[in-house]
């Protein structure tokens, strides 16, 4: 995918992924709030079309946001700092990550792999092998 290197940002269609510091991940820069920053200061040239927010506390990372905006007029200069946007045309474009299945939580999984007879079979050799260290 393209990603749009001029600056200020001629009109058309972008994503960027933002990035927000999480206890975790401290040091990282705020991108979200610098974005939202650069989007009040251009309102009515930059549209915000749509946002999805993945927090990943438990991959010990920062808060991802993805953005997709619209730059309708001559907007200020972009921060660069957080990244290139990607040039779309697709009003309906999604996160890659928003398409992804849900990772199960492990005691889900367990118990629906104990509901079964292989699900017993599992325990029963599980049970197994720890008697033997």
């Amino acid at each position: 995918m393209a990603v749009q290197r001029t600056n200020p940002l001629p009109n058309g269609l972008y994503w960027i992924d933002l990035f927000s510091p999480t206890s975790s991940a401290p040091n990282t820069k705020d991108g979200a709030a610098v974005f939202n920053n650069w989007a009040a200061a251009n309102r009515g040239k930059v549209q915000v079309q749509r946002t999805e927010t993945f927090p990943e506390p438990g991959l010990g990372g920062p808060i991802r946001t993805w953005v997709l905006f619209k730059v309708v007029g001559p907007p200020g200069m972009f921060p660069f700092g957080l990244g290139f946007p990607t040039i779309t045309t697709d009003p309906n474009e999604q996160s890659f990550y928003s398409e992804l299945p849900s990772i199960p939580d492990f005691g889900d999984w367990l118990h629906g792999m104990t509901s079964g007879i292989e699900g017993l079979a599992l325990v029963y050799v599980l049970y197994e092998l720890s008697k033997r260290r």
